[in-house]
């Protein structure tokens, strides 16, 4: 079915690009079935766009240079879209926005170290960190709300997003820690490790 075309797409798009074409929530969504604002242009051999706000889309590398890309992103465009992600800034997505008049509004960066960093790991006098536990989890939605009320995508996480999170493969609850002060929670390092790359999820 179209679930299954469309993380097919991802594949074949991530594999030819080193990234992948659409962000952790749109791909959950997908493998999830949810009713993702889907537009499957099959006219242009597997060109789609995926995602509320910002869009997402890709073209399957054997469509690849004959306008594909171009039409569909004046489509939504012309159907009032304004906000796209843009993942690996490759040379052609960089093009196509500047052609369409696009300009980059938010940088996403990804820092690497090929080297365990060890810092401080005092906390400040009144605070303490433990381990998440599962009766914490609508705290945690509702504190990550409040710290990420500014953010489009982080501060729109409910417990379900929470919940499949957890679900995931990579989830691991010694990964998650809560930090508390006067008996309340005031914040959480989320730690996320795939494989041998480690990643600072959320904090």
């Amino acid at each position: 079915g179209p679930k299954m075309n469309l993380l097919e797409l991802a594949q074949l798009v991530g594999s030819e690009d080193c990234v992948q074409p659409f962000n952790e929530a749109s791909m959950i969504a997908l493998a999830d079935g949810k009713n993702l604002r889907v537009q499957l242009a099959s006219d242009f051999g597997g060109a789609v766009a995926v995602g509320d706000a910002p869009v997402e889309f890709a073209i399957s590398p054997v469509h690849r240079r004959h306008g594909h890309g171009a039409a569909l992103l004046s489509q939504l465009v012309a159907a009032g879209e304004t906000r796209f992600w843009a993942h690996g800034d490759l040379p052609a997505a960089v093009s196509l926005a500047a052609a369409t008049g696009l300009v980059p509004e938010r940088v996403l960066l990804q820092l690497v170290s090929t080297n365990p960093v060890v810092g401080d790991t005092s906390v400040a006098e009144g605070l303490s960190i433990r381990p998440f536990a599962q009766s914490d989890a609508a705290d945690l939605v509702a504190l990550n709300a409040r710290a990420f009320a500014s953010h489009p995508e982080q501060g729109q996480m409910t417990l379900a997003d929470f919940n499949r999170r957890r679900a995931e493969p990579w989830f691991d609850p010694a990964g998650l820690f809560i930090a508390v002060q006067d008996g309340e929670m005031v914040g959480f390092p989320w730690a996320k490790v795939e494989g041998q790359v480690g990643e600072v999820y959320v904090v």
